[in-house]
């Protein structure tokens, strides 16, 4: 649905400036980062990344395609200001802390399990067949390995805790 309808109005953007409608393409692309705005609060990691591509896309087609000259400059002002999308930063902070919390759960849930269930994930990676390979991962899977699983852990948390960190608003 609103993947579809971004690209959508990318294209009718592209079109109006290359027929010379700066004020449609304006309005385009306005309405594309409305729509991806409609994203800002979605937890998923996933989801912020593919609005900041959106953006970005738009970014490189207003750099090459749209010379100054073409539009106004209210229509420029909008643009750069729209483009900007300081009120949707937060978003992006949010679903790092997010996947921060998931990720420490996933390592957790996978290494306090009992033994038939890590046995099963080893079982899954393989597709069942069950040889050294298997073996090696159970082994790896196992609570000999839990110091590592904890160093590991810890710099997953810490790494995605910067980055959240420096998502947040405001930029200096």
């Amino acid at each position: 649905g609103i993947w579809l309808c971004q690209s959508l109005l990318h294209m009718s953007m592209v079109v109006q400036i290359a027929q010379g409608n700066s004020h449609e393409a304006t309005a385009d692309a306005t309405a594309l980062l409305q729509l991806t705005a409609l994203l800002a609060n979605d937890p998923r990691l996933i989801a912020q990344l593919d609005r900041y591509r959106v953006v970005w896309r738009l970014f490189r087609t207003v750099q090459v395609h749209c010379p100054p000259s073409r539009f106004s400059d209210t229509e420029l002002a909008l643009l750069l200001e729209a483009l900007s999308g300081r009120e949707d930063r937060q978003g992006l902070a949010n679903a790092l802390v997010a996947e921060q919390f998931a990720g420490l759960h996933d390592y957790n849930n996978m290494l306090s399990s009992n033994w038939s269930h890590r046995a099963s994930l080893a079982a899954d990676i393989f597709r069942g067949e069950r040889g050294l390979p298997w073996a090696a991962v159970c082994l790896y899977l196992s609570p000999l390995f839990r110091p590592h699983h904890n160093n590991q852990m810890t710099q997953h948390a810490h790494l995605l805790g910067l980055a959240a960190e420096a998502a947040r608003p405001p930029y200096h």
